[in-house]
């Protein structure tokens, strides 16, 4: 018996010795593996490889765990650095949820690169209120190029006005769904090195290969593609023109689900 405590101690994957076998079996999956495992500081080095890109990361089990939650570092990418370092940091944010035991949707367990819409979920629907808010988006849209077009210092006085709004309206509604999803109060801890490690890898391997939602061609090149709401990825210029022209189509038509 004491010899099992004083290996449990020096131990740090003892409690996550199942994620951890799973988090290997996904990374050989998608052409990596885990390359080294030291148990008593807790730390498992894996890599991926997606089209030409590799991503080298570790993965830390903390003492304490899954109350305190399992650490991600990034080693090396190939990937973007500012879309890799988006990514870190809801990877971390997942694991902290998960470790004080909070609630989280579909939305925050998805990971960025998914684009399948799930069985049974609704499209968009057209309710009066959507019509409503597609209209007031339209106007505000045709009064933001008015303002570029004119060019003025008063024009782009307003225009710095209408970010500060967007900025402001976006907190409040971000605010909103945080109180609306989060837990009452702490929970219990759940195991949260899987999860993170399937979020990092997810995207990974899937941003190398994405496809534009709108014109179809790799999202990697050139400028940084960007993630709508529903998952896929789009070129900016491309997300851009489906907002700014009719039929201003809040509907992905990919996956079918809502863009933003």
């Amino acid at each position: 018996t004491t010899a099992v405590r004083l290996w449990l101690a020096s131990n740090l994957f003892a409690p996550a010795w199942r994620e951890l076998r799973r988090c290997a079996k996904l990374c050989e999956e998608r052409s990596g593996g885990m390359r080294r495992a030291d148990a008593v500081s807790g730390v498992a080095t894996f890599v991926v490889a997606a089209a030409g890109h590799r991503t080298l990361f570790e993965a830390r089990v903390p003492a304490e765990y899954p109350a305190r939650p399992a650490v991600i570092t990034l080693k090396s990418t190939t990937l973007p650095q500012p879309l890799v370092d988006a990514c870190h940091k809801r990877c971390t944010e997942l694991a902290r949820k998960l470790s004080v035991g909070e609630k989280l949707n579909a939305a925050e367990m998805q990971s960025p690169g998914a684009s399948t819409r799930r069985k049974n979920e609704p499209r968009v629907s057209n309710t009066a209120k959507h019509f409503q808010s597609l209209r007031r988006d339209t106007k505000q849209l045709k009064q933001i190029a008015d303002l570029r077009a004119e060019g003025s210092k008063t024009a782009r006085q307003d225009l710095k006005s209408f970010a500060r709004f967007a900025s402001e309206r976006d907190q409040r509604a971000e605010a909103e769904t945080s109180s609306s999803t989060a837990s009452p109060g702490a929970g219990t801890p759940r195991p949260s090195l899987l999860a993170a490690v399937e979020y990092l890898v997810e995207f990974a391997t899937s941003l190398p290969g994405a496809k534009c939602g709108v014109c179809g061609k790799a999202a990697l090149g050139g400028k940084l593609p960007t993630r709508a709401l529903c998952g896929c990825w789009f070129h900016h210029q491309c997300l851009r023109r489906r907002f700014e022209a009719p039929p201003f189509k809040i509907e992905c038509g990919p996956c079918g689900r809502r863009v933003w």
